[in-house]
């Protein structure tokens, strides 16, 4: 092509593109004839969206960008694919433009603009003006970094564009079996050829043994029944790869007995009758009498039993294997608590016995002494899986749903409905790893309050002066925070999932809580209706709303959910929020009472007022009143279903109290006298512009990106006695 000087294809697809560029190649293109009508199609999407550039940015042109942005870089790849297998050097440098075109959109970043935040501070300027939006991006510090969360998230804290916040790797709720297989897909397999070839098409043992520890029952995927694991056969399993490489039956007993699930299942159940005997003969026993009972163990389980007549006549051959596996599980300390990791190890252990390959064996070999691997599988399994599985049930998600892009679109739904200060801003972000590695995920800004978890003395201190009141902006908030938990089905806001602005001490020393901010969204919106947490409360309770507020939530259709949240939520997420959108427009419409900016000290009414002398809004005003008050003095239900978040608020901050105390009396009855907590007051002002004002949540350090050594050491240590690896 004349245009680009006969550069080659691959020459073309590196180098970085201007628009303009791709506007002459087009319309050079367009001169000349016989153009497929895929490139055709591509052209005349390239030019519906150079035609919306000059337009201002605001939300209509917004919808038609983005619109027009999708059908060009899906004309793109239509093309793409259909001349993938071009031979001219003209069709592979046109090829090649055509995929840096579909890259070189995909890079601006559009959906940002779904964020009204974004939207607001790009007021006044055209989308050619701004070219692309920039996701934000930063690289972690070497070594060490605080790490916060122990739900469905793990965060870790970064820095950036002068914004201190908390990064979560995208995460998606996974069966066992894609977790595994995502874990071994990681695996190199140019470096560590072996390895992958030996895990190909066999993770399933290891997915097998995790599913069955996490109470599976049935069949796998590939229709073969589960056995109920036992931390015997965890044993017997070690104790058989830790055979000398030339011990005759070791490649008998590895293919029959270990591999075999159903085989390995009966040599615990002979190894437990064996022990039985022993327990009954007493243990001074000579060798030849143990071998006779062993023997007796294995025409107990076996001898009537056709179908076992060969395995019967292998393990009778190699009684001295059952007899020293059975004292190598007795010399474990903790054989009777096989944790995930030992389970894992055992579907490697089993892939190494049914592995034929020398090469493939001693990859195996390395990489279950390792143990890494085994303690990936083991993590996603007892820590991220558990996570995962509660977001599934309790927040109505599916597997394949992303987490953390739910903290995203809560954030998202906070701006649209003009409330964004109550959550914690969020938005996509990537990191580059220490290992060179690009993350993406989400940033979540750092939460502006005080924290019932912080075990800062200065916090502590706050959290003991405050006094739960109905002040006009904490119920402002609370009403807030409410009707924004339902329309996007949040079932975990606790006390603990919330940050507190304070008030300074009154005379008395009190503080009141001025504002509230959400943190930890990843259990919100999923595909159902419902919401299932007792930390909600009911939509028949709410009563009280902003006037401002119910305006936008009047605005609200599926057209504007789909516009904010296309990119994050699957449809039939999208649909389901618009029905809880219906539900609670209904519901305002009969039951709510809007409240004008000056009227959250709620005296309209009070709550004594005679009903039958009040018109339908005077009633709900006083229902209102009462729902309040009874939150407040935790007058709830026999479930303890609030009638008003401010119970669930009152009770957190109680408990915080009890454990500060608690924790106090400890300090001052341990060995060394402590100094007790600062009693002066503290300037929410001071605390809250310091640069340590802003606690992490249970905070820990941990070195992120490397293999956790050495748990799976210590677990291989609980060995005592016996033969390690």
């Amino acid at each position: 092509m004349a245009l680009f000087g006969g550069k080659k294809a691959q020459d073309l697809r590196s180098r970085v593109w201007e628009f303009e560029e791709f506007e002459r190649f087009f319309e050079e293109e367009n001169k000349r004839s016989g153009n497929s009508k895929l490139f055709q199609e591509a052209a005349k999407a390239f030019q519906d969206f150079a035609d919306l550039r000059g337009t201002e940015i605001n939300r209509e042109n917004a919808e038609r960008i983005l619109e027009a942005n999708q059908k060009l870089v899906e004309a793109c790849r239509a093309y793409s694919q259909a001349r993938s297998g071009a031979v001219t050097s003209s069709g592979r440098e046109r090829l090649a433009v055509i995929d840096s075109l579909a890259m070189y959109q995909e890079g601006l970043n559009l959906d940002q603009v779904r964020d009204m935040r974004v939207m607001r501070e790009n007021e006044g300027k055209t989308w050619e003006q701004l070219i692309a939006f920039s996701m934000s991006s930063t690289r972690l510090p070497q070594g060490k970094r605080e790490v916060v969360g122990d739900q469905v998230n793990v965060r870790f804290k970064v820095e950036v564009d002068g914004r201190t916040g908390f990064f979560t790797e995208e995460k998606t709720v996974d069966d066992i079996y894609t977790a595994v297989d995502k874990i071994v897909g990681r695996i190199d397999g140019k470096t560590n050829r072996d390895l992958k070839e030996a895990l190909d098409r066999k993770d399933h043992y290891i997915a097998d043994r995790l599913a069955v520890m996490k109470g599976k029952t049935g069949r796998n995927k590939d229709g073969y029944e589960y056995k109920a694991t036992t931390p015997l056969m965890c044993d017997i399993g070690e104790f058989w790869h830790q055979m000398e490489r030339w011990s005759m039956p070791k490649g008998e007993l590895g293919r029959e007995v270990v591999g075999d699930e159903d085989n390995l299942e009966k040599a615990s159940e002979i190894i437990k009758d064996y022990r039985k005997q022993l327990t009954e003969e007493g243990s001074d026993l000579s060798e030849k009498r143990k071998r006779e009972l062993m023997g007796q163990a294995i025409e107990s389980v076996l001898g009537d039993k056709g179908a076992y007549e060969d395995l019967e006549r292998l393990l009778d051959k190699n009684r001295e294997f059952l007899m020293r596996a059975s004292d190598y599980s007795q010399s474990l300390e903790a054989a009777s608590a096989a944790g995930g990791y030992r389970y894992a190890k055992l579907g490697l252990i089993q892939i190494r016995a049914v592995t034929g390959d020398r090469k493939q064996q001693a990859a195996l070999d390395e990489a279950i002494a390792d143990g890494q691997l085994a303690y990936e599988c083991s993590s996603v399994s007892s820590e991220e899986l558990e996570k995962a599985a509660t977001a599934w049930t309790v927040g109505k998600m599916k597997y394949g749903d992303e987490l953390t892009a739910r903290n995203i679109a809560t954030s998202r739904m906070a701006e649209l409905l003009g409330i964004g200060h109550i959550v914690a801003h969020s938005e996509k972000m990537q990191v580059l790893s220490e290992d060179g590695r690009v993350m993406k995920g989400c940033f979540m800004e750092m939460a502006r309050g005080i924290d019932l978890d912080s075990r800062d003395p200065r916090v502590q201190a706050m959290i003991e002066q405050v006094e739960v009141a109905n002040t006009p902006s904490f119920v402002k908030d609370i009403t807030t925070i409410e009707a924004f938990d339902f329309l996007c089905a949040q079932n975990d806001r606790h006390a603990r999932n919330m940050l507190y602005q304070l008030s300074e001490p009154d005379v008395n020393g009190k503080r009141s809580i001025t504002g509230i901010q959400g943190i930890d969204n990843d259990l919100s919106f999923g595909n159902k209706d419902e919401q299932v947490s007792m930390h909600q409360g009911f939509l028949r309770d709410m009563v009280f709303i902003d006037r401002e507020l119910a305006g936008r939530i009047w605005a609200l259709d599926k057209n504007s959910l789909q516009f904010a949240l296309g990119d994050l939520l699957g449809q039939d997420q999208i649909d389901v929020m618009a029905k809880r959108v219906e539900r609670f427009q209904k519901h305002m419409k009969e039951n709510m009472v809007e409240i004008e900016p000056g009227g959250w000290e709620l005296k309209e009414y009070s709550m004594d007022q005679p009903a039958d002398k009040l018109d339908k809004r005077g009633k709900n005003y006083v229902q209102g009143l009462k729902k309040l008050d009874d939150g407040i003095n935790e007058r709830v239900g026999p479930v303890a279903f609030s009638p008003s978040k401010n119970y669930n608020i009152i009770r957190g901050f109680k408990q915080a109290k009890q454990r500060i105390a608690k924790e106090r009396t400890e300090r001052e009855q341990g060995p060394r006298e402590q100094e007790k907590p600062q009693k002066v007051s503290i300037s929410v002002k001071d605390f809250v512009d310091s640069p340590a004002a802003r606690p992490s949540r249970r905070p820990s350090n941990v070195s992120l990106g490397k293999h956790r050594e050495s748990v799976a050491k210590k677990q291989e240590q609980a060995v005592k006695g016996g033969p390690t690896v």
